[in-house]
């Protein structure tokens, strides 16, 4: 019986195991993949899902200043394609896209920042 074919890996790969990792050092892997999520200009479907996973894997793993995960699974629906262009009333080439999926990825994570949290007093 032949060995089977090894299969290509998906693009929608799970984020690194961050529990090889120490507390702070899972922390800032987290926190930099939120950075790269509020400061984007141009972002394709593929690597907000990726960075949406990792952050998601931060907000599950309990660690601090981490939108909520409402918000991370509003991201990951918010920004595919048919989404987008439904919201815009438009359809847009990929190029437009990403630019608009980074601006909706932007504002969304800039208004839930300034949503009051549980357990903290303003």
């Amino acid at each position: 019986m032949a060995a089977p074919e090894s299969q290509p890996p998906s693009p929608f790969q799970a984020p690194p195991r961050f529990d090889r990792y120490s507390e702070r050092a899972r922390q800032v892997l987290a926190l930099a993949q939120e950075e790269a999520l509020r400061f984007c200009r141009s972002i394709q479907a593929k690597e907000v899902i990726n960075l949406c996973s990792a952050v998601r894997l931060g907000v599950a793993m309990g660690l601090a200043g981490l939108p909520p995960l409402r918000v991370v699974n509003e991201l990951l629906v918010l920004t595919q394609p048919a989404h987008l262009q439904r919201q815009a009333g438009l359809e847009m080439t990929p190029g437009e896209r990403n630019i608009h999926r980074a601006q909706v990825v932007r504002e969304r994570l800039e208004a839930a920042a300034r949503e009051p949290r549980p357990g903290k007093s303003s």
